[in-house]
């Protein structure tokens, strides 16, 4: 008996490792589209990217009350490497095609493989562990999602920061490493105890076993109608949404709310999942040590605490947020106001800076004429260029803040369009120039190296452009390359764009060697890309132009300043932590160890899966409801709604605060006898 209590724990251990690792690694491909949303390199405004969510949402939901089902009968293990192989595939696959259709054929079908993770999983879990010991066992397991979600997003920001700027690496990356997890899973993943000639976990420890579990006759309809899993299904439809709008749109809304770079955004978002992980831990002991293995109660008290915090989330941000951009504004008047006394040049952007501070509240056009007047003024020297150079990033982002969506910051720029619309659409139809101008006027995103690519090859238009025309769009172009430096997001494609451009006009050797530079470096943030260029330079006099261009965009990156930590993102990081800590909790106890309790072994997949299923269905809000609120309300609208939700979803549960499963019951009742 020892020795078969030895290896039994040997194997228990090895399952919870490989059943952690295997969910944990889902997250990987599921959120990579999430982080490379803001570097996406094509025309999607909020509302297509919230339709491209719905679309993996709407495969989820279906999967889960289907492969739910499928694990009961076929067990974990088939479904599991299954789901697991086609999501390693799909993500590579988005990789590689860019376009917003393919996006979202391909997202569908990640939804119904990773819908094969949760539900088998949870059954794995179930068959070797019993109810008294699932609150604590499965508490520490739920922390694969927590981990996982905070571990996909940076890895996948890695991979668009490793590879210069390319957002495909934020598939390709994480594909890698789930291939990996699924040769693991193959190798070590067991379905259950009886597998490998073992006893049940009930019967080796003396626990009480579900009468439905030694009827052989299995039915998905029975589990589902049982009260307390369609309970626990409706408290899941109201809850989830929450989670899943943070994490498909956390990096973006810390993006949008306080104008962080990528790698920045994401790891500010994460304190949400790291917060998780200690919720999941906290939920499932809680409910075993202090509620005795009933799991109701801990949901009730965090649901209460989670609508509080839900409800003042984004008042506490934006608030913090306007007083930051206050205090910035403050700052640059001092310092402008200083450099006006010793050059007649600064007069005119201090005098605008003293009609802003005047107003109170900065406007979008005051702080662009704000902006204007500090680019005419004139650098004397290297020091002076940087100088400016710094004062109109930090402008930038408090006017990117005043737009906080895509559809006012690219009706700016089509207001600017306009006039030179007008004006060549006296050309006839097939004129090549007015058909690039509308294509540009149609985008739904400025702030983008697609927008920069279009203006760029109307200003090479020389010939049927007027210098007024080329004018403005040259302003544009820089606008939104200095948009695009401040946020961190790589620019050399800029470069490399003139160079190509250049190409056009050298000898054929000479456009040899251009291409064979251009095949090999993609980027020129590298030293080693550097030192070739500028050995390029030297041997092509004409590129000594572009060279110098380079080097002032390489010398203000340098003396960038780097992001710092101020009030406004320890307020969101804060804010963020306490949503994971809230939510995460009843989450992992609703959607696992309640479910596997109430769904009995050989429903517990089933189970699961109808509860999960639930929570997915009401998620399909969390991508295009979330995209289209954000577009055409605001996050606080969104963030209210929520609260609402969790609020009702404490209200159905309180009444079920003594819930357990009916064999616990009936045991509880003979001991007290």
């Amino acid at each position: 008996m020892k020795e078969l209590h030895k290896q039994v724990h040997s194997w228990r251990i090895k399952i919870f490792c490989i059943t952690w690792l295997a969910y944990f690694g889902f997250y990987l491909t599921r959120k990579a589209f999430s982080a490379a949303k803001n570097n996406l390199d094509v025309d999607v405004d909020e509302t297509t990217l919230g339709m491209i969510d719905s679309a993996y949402l709407i495969a989820y939901a279906l999967g889960q009350f289907v492969l739910g089902a499928t694990a009961d009968k076929k067990g974990p293990r088939f479904v599991l490497l299954a789901g697991m192989l086609g999501s390693i595939i799909c993500a590579a696959l988005m990789g590689v095609f860019g376009m917003p259709l393919m996006f979202m054929v391909l997202m569908f079908i990640q939804g119904l493989c990773q819908s094969s993770g949760w539900a088998p999983l949870n059954k794995n879990v179930g068959n070797w562990f019993t109810r008294r010991e699932r609150g604590r066992i499965m508490g520490f397991w739920c922390t694969n999602y927590a981990a996982g979600g905070a571990v996909a997003s940076t890895l996948a920001a890695a991979g668009i920061t490793w590879s210069g700027g390319d957002w495909r690496f934020a598939f390709f990356v994480p594909a890698a490493c789930l291939l990996v997890v699924w040769f693991l899973v193959y190798k070590f993943q067991k379905n259950k105890p009886q597998d490998l000639g073992f006893p049940s976990m009930e019967e080796i420890k003396g626990e009480p076993v579900d009468e439905d579990d030694e009827e052989e006759k299995f039915s998905w309809q029975e589990i589902i109608k049982k009260p307390m899993v369609g309970l626990l299904g409706a408290a899941y439809f109201l809850l989830k949404p929450a989670r899943y709008a943070i994490l498909f749109w956390g990096p973006y809304y810390v993006a949008k709310k306080l104008q962080t770079g990528p790698v920045f955004s994401t790891v500010i978002s994460n304190s949400f999942e790291i917060a998780g992980i200690l919720g999941a831990i906290l939920g499932g002991y809680i409910s075993d040590k202090f509620f005795k293995a009933k799991r109701m109660p801990v949901c009730i008290l965090c649901l209460a605490a989670l609508t509080l915090v839900l409800f003042s989330f984004d008042r506490l941000v934006t608030h913090t947020n306007k007083q930051v951009s206050s205090d910035e504004i403050q700052s640059i008047h001092r310092e402008v106001r200083a450099l006006s006394r010793r050059s007649a040049e600064w007069v005119p952007a201090r005098e605008n800076l003293q009609q802003l501070v005047q107003s109170g509240e900065p406007t979008a056009e005051r702080l662009a004429l704000v902006l204007r007047s500090i680019s005419e003024i004139g650098a004397a020297s290297t020091k002076e260029t940087i100088q400016i150079e710094g004062l109109k990033v930090r402008l930038s982002k408090i006017l990117r803040s005043t737009r906080l969506n895509n559809a006012e910051s690219a009706d700016s720029y089509k207001v600017r369009l306009q006039p030179l619309l007008e004006e060549v659409r006296v050309f006839e139809e097939s004129n090549a120039v007015r058909l690039q101008l509308e294509s540009l006027a149609r985008l739904k995103k400025f702030e983008s190296s697609q927008a920069i690519k279009k203006i760029f090859l109307l200003i090479q238009q020389t010939d049927m452009l007027h210098q007024e025309h080329i004018r403005v769009l040259t302003e544009m172009q820089q606008e939104l390359l200095e948009s695009m430096e401040d946020r961190g997001d790589n620019m050399s494609f800029f470069y490399l764009m003139k160079l190509e451009a250049a190409a056009s006009h050298f000898s054929a050797s000479e456009k040899e060697k251009i291409v064979a530079f251009l095949t090999k470096h993609k980027d020129f943030t590298s030293p080693q890309s550097k030192i070739v260029f500028d050995d390029l330079s030297q041997e092509i006099a004409e590129l000594k132009p572009l060279q110098k261009e380079i080097d002032r965009f390489l010398l203000i990156r340098s003396h960038a300043p780097a992001e710092s930590l101020n009030i406004s993102h320890y307020v969101m990081i804060i804010s963020l932590f306490l949503i994971g800590l809230f939510l995460y909790a009843p989450d992992s106890v609703i959607s696992s160890m309640a479910a596997v309790d109430f769904g009995g072994h050989k429903g517990a997949s089933s189970a699961a899966g109808f509860v999960n299923g639930c929570g997915s269905i009401s998620s399909i809000f969390s991508g295009i409801g979330v995209g289209y609120i954000a577009q055409n309300y605001s996050w606080g609208v969104l963030f209210n709604i929520f609260g609402s939700m969790t609020l009702l979803a404490t209200l159905i549960l309180i009444p079920k605060w003594n819930a357990v499963p009916s064999e616990h019951q009936s045991n509880r009742k003979t001991k007290e006898s």
